[in-house]
Formats: C-alpha cells, sequence, structure tokens
C-alpha cells in the first residue's frame, strides 16, 4: 500500500511537471541553401533535435508530428499565421514554429529566420532574423540553435493568456477603398552556378555560329546562280567565281556543325546547372506564389 502511495505521488508530480512546459510543434525546416535532398533531411532531422533538447518545451513525437504535418494541408506558413495555427491544433500543442535558413549569393553568410503563433492564432513570437557566417561544417545548424536562443522558446508559458483581444475600432467611411494588406517580407533566393555562365556563354556562341553559317550559305548560293546550270565553265572569271562560292559553302558547312555542337553543349550546361528558386510575395488579396524551376 505504501509502494503504491508513492508510485500515485511520483506519478502526480511527474503529470504536473509536464503540464507546467510549453508545448510546441514546429513546421518543416525551410531550408532555401542549394544543398543534396539527404542533406537537407539531416539538417532539418538535427534541428528538431536541437528543439526537442531545449529544456521547459515539449515536442511532439515523430509519428505525431508526421501525423500533424500531414493533416495540414497546407504550403503557407512561412508567409501565413493561420497555416501556423491549424498546425498547433492538429498538434494538439500550445505553439507553433516556422523556421527558415537561407546563404547569400557569396556564399559566405547564413540567414536564419523564425516566429512562433500560439494555438490562438496569435503572435507569440515575432519575426528574428539573424546572420551569422557560413564557414564551417556545423555553420548551418549553429545558426538555427542561435536562432531558437533569439526566441527565448524556453520561456514560453505553459498556458496561453486567458486575455481578450480588443476589438479594433472600426474604420470611418471616407468613401475610399482600404488600404492594401501590408506584405511580408520575402526573400529572393538564386543561384548562379558556374555551368549556368558557361551555359549562356556557348548558347551565345551557338547563336552567331549559326549567323555566320547562314550568312556564307545563302552568299554561296546566291553566286551559285549566276553561273552555269549544266558546271561548264567558261572563262576564268567564272572558275574564280567557282572557288569563292567552293570556299563560302565550305565556311557555312563548319559554322553549321559548330552551331550544333555549341547547341548540345549548351543543354547539357543547362541541365546540369543549379535551380534558380524564386519565392514570390502573397498578393494584396491573399494568394499566394511560390515558383522552383531547374533550367
Amino acid at each position: 500500500m505504501k509502494g503504491l502511495l508513492c508510485f500515485v505521488v511520483v506519478l502526480l508530480a511527474g503529470v504536473g511537471f509536464a503540464q507546467g512546459r510549453a508545448t510546441l510543434v514546429d513546421a518543416p525546416l525551410d531550408v532555401r541553401v542549394p544543398m543534396p535532398d539527404v542533406q537537407v533531411k539531416a539538417l532539418q532531422s538535427e534541428f528538431r533535435q536541437a528543439l526537442a533538447r531545449s529544456s521547459n518545451v515539449l515536442v511532439p513525437t515523430s509519428s505525431s508530428w508526421k501525423q500533424a504535418i500531414a493533416a495540414l494541408r497546407r504550403q503557407d506558413c512561412d508567409v501565413r499565421n493561420e497555416c501556423l495555427r491549424q498546425l498547433a491544433v492538429n498538434a494538439n500543442s500550445l505553439y507553433a514554429l516556422f523556421a527558415s535558413l537561407e546563404r547569400n549569393a557569396a556564399g559566405t553568410e547564413l540567414t536564419a529566420t523564425g516566429r512562433i503563433v500560439n494555438q490562438d492564432g496569435r503572435i507569440t513570437r515575432n519575426t528574428v532574423r539573424l546572420t551569422a557566417p557560413a564557414a564551417g561544417p556545423t555553420a548551418a545548424i549553429d545558426a538555427l540553435k542561435l536562432l531558437l536562443q533569439r526566441l527565448e522558446i524556453e520561456k514560453l508559458p505553459g498556458v496561453l493568456s486567458a486575455e481578450p483581444v480588443a476589438a479594433a475600432p472600426a474604420p470611418a467611411d471616407t468613401g475610399l477603398a482600404p488600404p492594401p494588406f501590408p506584405l511580408p517580407e520575402v526573400t529572393l533566393v538564386q543561384r548562379t552556378s558556374p555551368a549556368r555562365v558557361a551555359a549562356w556563354v556557348t548558347l551565345s556562341g551557338a547563336i552567331a555560329s549559326a549567323g555566320v553559317s547562314a550568312g556564307f550559305g545563302f552568299s554561296a548560293a546566291a553566286q551559285l546562280a549566276a553561273l552555269p546550270a549544266d558546271g561548264r565553265l567558261a572563262n576564268e572569271a567564272q572558275a574564280a567565281q567557282q572557288r569563292v562560292i567552293d570556299r563560302s559553302a565550305t565556311i557555312a558547312l563548319g559554322a553549321g556543325i559548330g552551331t550544333g555542337v555549341l547547341l548540345v553543349t549548351s543543354v547539357v550546361l543547362f541541365s546540369a546547372s543549379s535551380p534558380v528558386t524564386v519565392a514570390a510575395l502573397p498578393s494584396a488579396k491573399g494568394g499566394t506564389v511560390v515558383v522552383a524551376g531547374r533550367f
């Protein structure tokens, strides 16, 4: 009986401790740094582990997290608080976190960005953006850990505030259209690889070579029309003209072959170069467009 009583006391203490800790679910880390998918998944997993190791914060298990993400059915948590609110509800958590990581065009700096919204859709932590050097194998996860510190997730309350939200005063009727919805800041991420530059150079060369081939080809055809159709040359002037025509035709053929080689090379380089990713601002009516492509 005494042992059972001790067990109940320990159990209640553990439950009380758990109830005092904030529950937090994270949207999939948005990695905007060009890297293989394997490295992206590894960085996302390492970020979730760093989040789980934070004191005073409880995160869903891996299976529960996957179920909450699958039930979300939307991908605009980077710009919409409603998306994070739904994620928090799906995971039965008090708070939801969105974080992203990007690198500048020179590859020298990493920028980590994050914000937290509670289950009521209120912003609990405003957007935090920090920049750190991109040097070193652990630079990415170090920047993300620093982001978690700046967001002060360990200070998140274990319960949501019951304070009501004051209603905004109704705007005066001025007869004018209301101002457009303020658009959040967005970052255009674009990376041009050496292969992409070489692809454009070879494509330009192919166009120039095609012009040379067409020019000499048309010239040879025009001069050939002035010679006898049966190919019998009557004098030395016609023989000299035939030699000029032969040279023009040879140049046109060589330039045409060069055009084909440069064009094939350009296509190969375009297919092997890094993709260009563009994150677009949501429209004033609330629409969001995200374009990603590989050329």
